[in-house]
């Protein structure tokens, strides 16, 4: 596979629970995964912008933050009209009309993309590897930025990993699943692949942190410096 045939876009959406949704475009086809979309004709503008047009819609799992975007979108199409693909675990093809079942190991946009089961959060979540990406953020008030100068291992982790903590498992997950996916899966990745989360929830899980250690300064110095 080419270095840099393929760029993440990482979209800071309007949810009010602060999702990140994602594209990841195949630069020589111009096609496009729109990951967990929040709200698919603003993904489909940005797109455009970037140059691709988005052929499938990944899911990481069921969660109606992550889903309720595509759900949208299914119900909005004419009966005439033929969804998109949509891929998903077999576990929540139930709740995505016509979705296809992806596991662990299946490969996307030509080999670029790897499918990893990630499960614990929730029993069907799966993230997304790319052993080399550049990558570009947009914020509705900030535009879109300029590719990344270099390529690097890219994880897209859904709500499996974030920065300074895990997924919680209250809504349908377990701990010993997650326990064993951070153990098995997300403590091989390289130290340069760079996490792409389905939140911003640094400041949340450092101050849980601190609740549990609060005399450990490397959490602490940590709240110090974040500039939200």
């Amino acid at each position: 596979m080419e270095e840099g045939l393929v760029t993440v876009i990482q979209n800071f959406t309007t949810s009010p629970w602060g999702n990140s949704d994602y594209l990841i475009c195949h630069q020589e086809t111009g096609l496009a995964i729109a990951v967990d979309p929040w709200d698919i004709p603003q993904l489909t503008r940005l797109a455009d912008r970037a140059g691709c047009r988005i052929s499938a819609i990944f899911i990481t799992h069921t969660h109606g933050d992550h889903i309720a975007g595509t759900q949208s979108y299914l119900s909005s199409l004419s009966p005439t009209v033929d969804a998109i693909p949509i891929f998903c675990h077999p576990l929540a093809k139930g709740q995505l009309k016509g979705a296809e079942p992806k596991q662990n190991g299946d490969e996307l946009l030509g080999g670029n993309v790897q499918v990893v089961a990630t499960p614990g959060h929730r029993p069907e979540h799966l993230s997304l590897f790319l052993a080399s990406a550049t990558w570009r953020q947009h914020r509705l008030s900030q535009g879109l930025t300029e590719p990344s100068e270099t390529t690097s291992p890219v994880f897209i982790a859904g709500d499996c990993l974030f920065d300074f903590g895990v997924g919680n498992c209250l809504n349908g997950g377990d701990v010993s699943t997650l326990f064993e996916t951070v153990s098995n899966t997300l403590m091989k990745l390289a130290e340069t692949t760079l996490v792409f989360a389905g939140h911003d929830y640094r400041v949340r899980n450092l101050e849980f942190a601190q609740s549990i250690e609060p005399m450990n300064r490397d959490v602490t110095g940590a709240l110090a410096s974040d500039p939200s």
